[in-house]
């Protein structure tokens, strides 16, 4: 398998774990119909795509935040470059 499957496979298992385990054990507040906001960040080199939908009484999305390193020049002028990734996904 390749090392970008094998991330996308460890990222599904975690937020499958994160949104099935609450919901498996809850309380007597979450069965009155409060809900954690369960929020991962994960950093990646790449820009993948997250899990988008339901999952049991929760509703998941995600966003990609490129992480930016930047520089200033001796003119003054900024050069920024994206150095990686931040796959945000959120459980709500």
């Amino acid at each position: 398998m390749t090392h970008t499957l094998l991330k996308i496979i460890s990222l599904s298992l975690a937020m499958f774990s994160v949104v099935v385990v609450p919901v498996i054990f809850s309380t007597d507040a979450d069965a009155k119909g409060s809900k954690r906001r369960l929020t991962q960040d994960t950093q990646l080199d790449a820009p993948l795509h997250g899990f988008s939908g339901r999952v049991g009484d929760y509703y998941c999305s995600y966003i990609r935040i490129p992480n930016r390193i930047c520089t200033l020049s001796s003119n003054g002028n900024r050069t920024c470059k994206v150095k990686g990734w931040t796959l945000r996904q959120t459980c709500y």
